[in-house]
């Protein structure tokens, strides 16, 4: 519930290998951002401040994010992606078996 520097990380592993996720961000670490070289920006090009800001920022990253709001007060905005079936992660699988295939399969020879 309170995943703090690792929410952008954790939304990014996720849209990376297809997997579905939920966060629900909190602390915006503005000032740690910049001082690690992150130059995150919202959609219109702002510097991500403030929590609003950090929640469009984070929801920019793919279209299949989503947004909800739980029932407590407070900061209660969960993101949320279903993941991609298709995803690299499931590309990256089907590549694989492919090659296995591929390899464990009788080469072929042609007739002279």
């Amino acid at each position: 519930m309170h995943p703090d520097e690792a929410t952008e990380p954790i939304v990014d592993m996720a849209l990376a290998h297809g997997k579905p996720f939920a966060v629900v961000p909190c602390c915006v670490f503005a000032r740690e951002a910049a001082r690690a070289g992150r130059d995150r920006r919202t959609p219109a090009g702002e510097p991500v401040a403030t929590y609003e800001q950090l929640l469009d920022y984070l929801a920019a990253k793919d279209a299949g994010i989503r947004r909800a709001f739980l029932g407590f007060k407070g900061r209660n905005a969960v993101l949320f992606h279903r993941g991609a079936p298709g995803g690299p992660a499931a590309q990256a699988a089907a590549a694989r078996a492919a090659r296995a295939a591929r390899a464990s399969s009788p080469t072929s020879t042609r007739a002279s």
